[in-house]
């Protein structure tokens, strides 16, 4: 199924529906299961939208939230996605919620992908919503072009949720080892939505969209499958 293109006039439009529609998703899996789980991207363009989850008035005891892909870093550090989720969405009423780090306590990638296998099999599944951005390089969660192991994260058929990735030339922003949901623990949403704004980033996306080489744009693994909902929610 092909991914569904939302496009909107303002930011400020798009985090209004975009709240909505997260919370809207979570409701459903609550009403349905009496638990839900989100996963959150990292990422300065996601970020935006987490204090305006924060107030909701849903049953956040019950929700599960973890990341789709962390550095290895400790959790207080700076570059951890965890410690962003923590300072912007889990406050206020949804400091109720339930954590699941994408990390353990081993500082080998590899060998801390058994233990956090083990921490997302805790979460309600499938995903009431999955959130995730999309890099200039057409990369989304930290499933990047390059890495010599990036087929072990697209393979549909692999049992794993998560891998190491150790790349030759890492982002020299974030130049740290990282686990990853793989692609097939991504789509195992209800709903999987990817935010992108600013007109480059909607040349890549059309890009994206056009080619078929996911090993090229590993964003191609979300866009062109028949396994999950995805939405691509755009503004300028």
């Amino acid at each position: 199924m092909a991914a569904a293109r939302r496009q909107f006039a303002s930011r400020k439009d798009l985090f209004q529906t975009l709240r909505e529609t997260v919370l809207d998703r979570l409701r459903h899996r609550l009403d349905a299961d009496g638990r839900a789980s989100l996963v959150c991207a990292g990422g300065s363009t996601p970020r935006m939208l987490y204090p305006k989850l924060s107030d909701a008035k849903i049953d956040w005891a019950n929700v599960w939230v973890t990341v789709s892909d962390e550095r290895l870093v400790p959790a207080h550090h700076d570059a951890s996605n965890e410690k962003m989720v923590r300072l912007r969405l889990l406050q206020d009423r949804a400091s109720e919620a339930n954590f699941v780090p994408l990390i353990s306590t081993e500082r080998n990638p590899r060998d801390a992908e058994q233990a956090v296998e083990a921490g997302l099999a805790t979460m309600p599944q499938p995903f009431a919503v999955t959130l995730l951005g999309m890099g200039t390089d057409g990369h989304t969660a930290s499933l990047f072009p390059g890495d010599p192991d990036l087929k072990r994260g697209l393979d549909p058929e692999t049992e794993h949720n998560v891998k190491a990735v150790i790349l030759k030339s890492p982002p020299a922003d974030a130049p740290f080892p990282r686990i990853t949901m793989t692609a097939r623990a991504l789509l195992n949403s209800d709903l999987v939505i990817v935010l992108v704004v600013g007109e480059d980033k909607r040349t890549v996306l059309d890009r994206a969209i056009a080619g078929e080489a996911v090993d090229e744009m590993p964003i191609r693994a979300v866009l062109h499958q028949n396994r999950a909902n995805v939405e691509v929610f755009w503004a300028p």
